[in-house]
């Protein structure tokens, strides 16, 4: 209806899933990348997660359109059913032409065909879409079916792609076998503010328009609105250039972004646009309410009142107690800001009751002045040991003078990751198998460790070097470098760390001209870093 009003020569913004729109930002091109790499080298089972509406279906249509003619492709769009049925489908689907009636039989004819397939040198895929959706009886069909193998090859690639919510499913105790045979993985996230217009302009292009139709005020409504997952996009996008149509305007600006929303909103549901986007990042009773008003920027609720009410008494409160106890704790200086090696130091000056009091004292007062955890003992051992200014650390048991100061070291996250991890040189590193980019069983415990702190750190970043054997094609080793840093990061992602602060690089041979099978050099280095610093 629109397209001659912007000259366009086909719709740039249908929700059905077209690879030849994609989008080739950086993520989706180390996505291709990682599965191009895992169907050549047939590395077996394959996973892609992703949110919902982050393009999983269009990055497999266009994985498929780039096969060579020696693939062979099943795709299962709705994996929920009967074991019995799974397999009757997957054999239609590979045009086995046969109904079986145990999974036996279906075993028989089917590994038979993988073996033809091998010997005329075709590959297999199955390709299981919305996998959250499998049940544990047939994941374990799967892990089944992803066994089938010959001379040490597997004859049968799977991809099993699906929701974030999939990485929860297998990492379930019962699901631990199917986990471990997943050599590789990516998970694709939402796309930032400016991907998002570098994507909305793509597809303009690609439909032969001009990149210019929307303007920047149009670009920041419809990424507040759509917070950066293509299908969102896509509706939006598809609704504005509608309106700007029937406005007879051919520049799409934020104010007819707007005038979309409420379309697009179901009863009840709150508007999301640039005027209220800059609540998100506050806590849900902080958040500002919604009100249609022009130019009203919102009203804070009842409950974010009475907060701060509430912290103006207890700060009032605090003020009085320490002017009254100034004896005790004489003072507590602002908590300085996060560097590369953690947080800097807090001070409080502790005066004891008497001169020679014991330390459980000082630790009572530190822990009373918010300085240090309530299970944390003062030892020689602790990270976030308190010291005495100037002079030697305390030690347990010992006694104390009076009016000494005392300098609490706050632990920040390479404190906490030099305590709970396996570091070497303040570095994590994960050593891998000949030809393999498989993450071992061993190391799984410190990279959840890891998602955790960077979790708990928004500051963190990390970078993660991924180093090969001399051994093989140098070209080979590049990609197999690359490949073991881009698996350890997809791990980290699929457990809720921030890919926007991993960077990964392959490095290829860790040493040149060494001796060529060095299980040493098979490794990835995870370095901690600041990108301030």
């Amino acid at each position: 209806m629109y397209l001659s009003h912007y000259d366009l020569t086909k719709k740039p913004f249908q929700i059905s899933p077209n690879p030849s729109f994609l989008w080739m930002g950086e993520q989706y091109k180390e996505a291709l990348a990682t599965f191009d790499y895992g169907i050549i080298d047939n590395r077996g089972l394959i996973l892609l997660t992703g949110e919902i509406g982050t393009g999983k279906t269009t990055l497999i249509n266009a994985l498929i359109k780039r096969q060579p003619e020696n693939t062979v492709i099943a795709s299962i769009t709705d994996p929920r059913m009967e074991k019995l049925d799974f397999y009757n489908f997957v054999a239609h689907s590979f045009n086995l032409n046969k109904k079986f009636q145990s999974k036996g039989d279906f075993l028989v004819h089917f590994s038979h065909f993988l073996h033809k397939s091998y010997s005329k040198d075709e590959k297999i895929i199955l390709i299981i879409d919305e996998a959250q959706r499998l049940t544990p009886e047939l994941l374990e069909e799967v892990r089944h079916l992803s066994n089938l193998e010959k001379e040490y090859t597997k004859l049968l690639i799977i991809i099993l792609a699906g929701q974030k919510e999939l990485n929860d499913v297998l990492n379930r105790d019962e699901n631990r076998a199917l986990r471990q045979r997943i050599t590789l993985s990516y998970h694709l996230s939402a796309l930032s503010k400016n991907d998002t217009a570098d994507y909305i302009k793509h597809r303009i292009k690609i439909s032969g328009g001009k990149c210019n139709i929307f303007k920047a005020s149009a670009l920041t409504e419809i990424y507040a609105f759509s917070e950066g997952y293509p299908r969102l996009i896509n509706t939006i996008c598809d609704h504005a250039l509608l309106s700007g149509y029937v406005k007879g305007v051919k520049k799409i600006d934020g104010a007819v972004v707007q005038g979309c929303l409420k379309d697009l909103l179901l009863p009840g549901e709150q508007k999301k646009s640039a005027e209220t986007s800059f609540s998100n990042d506050l806590d849900d009773e902080e958040k500002l309410v919604y009100t249609p008003e022009p130019g009203f920027r919102g009203k804070k609720t009842v409950k974010s009142i009475l907060y701060i009410c509430f912290s103006i008494l207890l700060l009032a409160g605090v003020a009085y107690y320490t002017y009254e106890n100034r004896e005790s704790i004489s003072s507590l200086l602002n908590q300085s800001t996060q560097s590369v090696t953690g947080k800097f130091k807090d001070k409080a000056v502790v005066s004891l009751p008497e001169k020679g009091g014991e330390i459980k004292n000082v630790e009572n007062k530190l822990k009373e002045s918010g300085l240090l955890a309530d299970k944390t003992e003062l030892n020689g051992k602790n990270m976030a040991m308190p010291e005495y200014s100037g002079k030697k650390p305390v030690q347990p048991g010992g006694s104390l003078d009076s009016d000494l100061e005392i300098e609490y070291v706050d632990e920040g996250y390479l404190a906490k990751a030099k305590r709970i991890l396996p570091l070497k040189d303040e570095k994590l590193i994960i050593y891998f198998d000949l030809n393999s980019n498989e993450i071992p069983d061993r190391v799984y415990d410190s990279l959840n460790l890891l998602a955790d702190i960077m979790v708990e750190y928004p500051g963190m970043e990390i970078m993660i070097r991924g180093y090969s054997d001399s051994s093989g094609q140098s070209g080979f080793n590049k990609i197999i470098s690359r490949f073991r840093a881009v698996v350890v990061k997809n791990y980290l992602v699929g457990k809720e760390a921030d890919p926007s602060r991993i960077k990964v690089l392959g490095m290829g041979p860790a040493t040149k001209g060494g001796q060529e099978y060095n299980k040493d050099d098979r490794r990835v280095e995870i370095e901690f870093y600041s990108g301030t610093s």
